[in-house]
């Protein structure tokens, strides 16, 4: 297999962005949920909701799936995308939402991006794999180790970051004592498997379907780590002049949003199947995404989400990734904004 290596970096220049498992497909609209939209609807607003077809975004597709948007009353107009440009649309004014991995939120929102942060999504979707021939047991024996990533500033790289910092190793562009080395996602099995590098680390379900093989092994998994298992991998932010301008549009997709996420929570089978079905997931396994949904433990929350966002912003300041002339928590009290009418914990 021919492999691009992107980049070999002791000290990293932080590209922003977010890729994860990508397959995904319109489903139109049928006469019945457009009528009930007409009849319910607060104003003439059309919200732009993106369907990536990204499973850790599940809640998106469930809502439109099973027309939750509709039964909360909002006009709305999905179009289909990789989720690759959702922050250049939602700059432009063509998108509203932002269903975002929680390190390039804050990264973004660091560099001045508008948007209003109103709710966690789910926990965890970021794992790490080594080979059977690494000789690592556990996240303490990566100091001096060559660790593979898709992509340098990628959500994973971020995250391996904070993870070595937590484990006591260097991770930062003055003090680095391992190796990050980017590769195209879909060549780190391979890169691994070749011994050009001794772990990975991706997004699911990539990360788990390698470390269900033979000789592969997860060493951390960001849902189930002391370190990030109480902590939301996935958030929602609103652009905010749609949050301005149409108040109870936005209080309808929060509602709509909610019922999605605790719908995947109690029925992870029945959602994985739904998704699949409806080609709006990167796996087309269903035990394995119902796995995962199960694991992710959806639930919409706002002060724990707060939480996240405020401990993450540390760790990337701490890390010199980011640079802000506010505390933590004051930059993550500027990005919330709680939607009036929206009861959420």
């Amino acid at each position: 297999m021919k492999r691009r290596i992107l980049a070999i970096a002791l000290i990293i220049v932080f590209a922003l962005g977010m890729t994860a498992c990508k397959s995904s497909s319109d489903k139109p609209a049928d006469d019945s949920k457009e009528e009930k939209t007409e009849e319910k609807g607060a104003d003439d607003y059309a919200m732009r909701i993106p369907l990536t077809g990204i499973m850790c975004e599940a809640p998106t597709s469930v809502a439109y799936l099973l027309g939750y948007f509709d039964d909360e009353g909002l006009k709305y107009e999905t179009y289909k995308t990789d989720g690759t440009t959702n922050y250049d649309t939602m700059l432009s004014g063509q998108n509203d939402v932002i269903f975002g991995l929680l390190p390039t939120m804050v990264q973004r929102m660091a560099s001045g991006f508008k948007m209003d942060v109103v709710m966690g999504a789910h926990y965890g979707c970021i794992n790490m794999v080594v080979s059977k021939d690494s000789g690592i047991t556990s996240v303490d024996d990566l100091k001096g180790k060559k660790i593979g990533v898709p992509g340098l500033g990628s959500d994973p790289c971020v995250m391996l970051q904070r993870v070595l910092k937590a484990h006591n190793i260097g991770a930062s562009a003055d003090n680095m004592e391992v190796q990050i080395m980017a590769f195209e996602d879909a060549d780190l099995q391979a890169a691994m498997e070749e011994g050009q590098i001794d772990a990975m680390i991706s997004w699911d379900p990539f990360a788990t379907q390698v470390a269900e093989q033979d000789g592969a092994a997860m060493i951390y998994q960001q849902a189930k780590d002391e370190l990030t298992k109480d902590e939301y991998c996935c958030l929602i932010g609103l652009r905010e002049e749609f949050v301005k301008e149409h108040p109870e549009s936005a209080l309808a997709y929060c509602k709509a949003m909610q019922k999605a996420c605790d719908y995947i929570a109690k029925n992870p089978e029945e959602a994985a199947k739904l998704i699949i079905d409806n080609d709006l997931c990167g796996c087309d396994d269903v035990e394995l995404t119902t796995q995962l949904l199960d694991s992710y433990k959806y639930e919409a929350q706002t002060q724990a989400a707060k939480l996240s966002f405020q401990t993450c912003t540390q760790d990337l300041m701490d890390l010199k990734i980011i640079d802000i002339d506010q505390t933590a928590e004051e930059f993550t009290n500027n990005a919330f904004n709680t939607i009036e009418g929206f009861d959420c914990k």
